[in-house]
């Protein structure tokens, strides 16, 4: 799963942090560059923010129960991501080099990963300069990842598993996207506890 690769990055950068004494760079390629994006993360994030804002995303995974809609849902996003990789790649780095040129120290490459403070911003200029490329998500989920949703049968019981003490009510609706993330680890359960005190259903009072 990306999320996987994802983690991984993040390991791999402090790593390389501690190697290099926090205050020299390595060289500046495309290459280091694309990692230190984490690929296409961006757009998947973006991509993902607007899947879990949909609400007939979201009646699909109370219908279809979290398990099997959320693999559907990762399916999607990646294919997805994996069909623009390319053009966004191009954009990126280009505008990863305009923020963070040649030279500059560990810390600014750092500052445009994922975990880094220039990330989102990294990330709204690559959606600036081609909008083509985030205007038609939308279209997309309803035209499609809720048809593919839709081919699901309908869960019997509880459809929150694994996260059968989330409440999908409350305020605090990140819970979609943290349960889809969840769900598709190799060990939910350990994965959980993590963000239970975030999104764990309150007795009434």
């Amino acid at each position: 799963m990306r999320f996987g690769t994802f983690l991984c990055g993040v390991v791999a950068l402090f790593a390389a942090a501690a190697a290099n004494g926090q205050d020299t760079a390595d060289a500046w390629t495309d290459e280091a560059i694309w990692v230190t994006v984490a690929e296409t993360y961006g757009f998947e994030q973006r991509l993902r923010g607007i899947a879990f804002d949909n609400q007939d995303v979201r009646q699909q995974i109370r219908r279809a129960g979290v398990m099997p809609a959320c693999r559907v849902i990762a399916d999607f996003i990646d294919r997805k991501a994996d069909a623009v990789s390319s053009s966004y790649r191009i954009l990126i780095v280009a505008e990863a080099r305009i923020m963070v040129p040649e030279g500059r120290a560990f810390q600014e490459q750092v500052s445009i990963h994922p975990s880094g403070h220039r990330f989102g911003r990294l990330v709204e200029r690559v959606e600036r300069r081609a909008p083509e490329i985030f205007a038609d998500l939308p279209t997309q989920i309803e035209s499609e990842l809720v048809a593919e949703l839709a081919k699901l049968p309908t869960t019997v019981g509880e459809w929150r598993v694994p996260v059968a003490d989330w409440n999908f009510n409350g305020s605090n609706q990140s819970v979609w996207a943290t349960a889809c993330m969840i769900s598709n680890l190799r060990d939910p359960s350990n994965a959980k506890g993590a963000f239970d005190g975030f999104y764990r259903e309150r007795p009434a009072q």
